[in-house]
């Protein structure tokens, strides 16, 4: 039975970087979830110094961006 829920570290929500210090597990409901790449980005790279390559958007509208690559988000969202 697959899990429902998957948990990342989220570097940036929506248009906000998080600082490092703040960066805290987010549960991603796997139903109704909307993954995507955004490795070619030029804003991939963030002001903390870290880089982002994938997003997810849950069904509350807010989009949070993970370390992860499309492949490996994707990976876990049908594990």
């Amino acid at each position: 039975m697959a899990n429902n829920i998957v948990s990342l570290s989220a570097y940036q929500i929506n248009q906000h970087v998080v600082p490092l210090t703040q960066v805290t597990q987010v549960g991603m409901p796997v139903a109704s979830t909307v993954i995507g790449d955004c490795s070619t980005s030029p804003n991939c790279l963030l002001s903390t110094g870290k880089s982002v390559y994938s997003f997810a958007t849950p069904p509350d509208g807010n989009k949070y961006y993970f370390q992860k690559t499309y492949a490996e988000l994707a990976a876990l969202m049908n594990a």
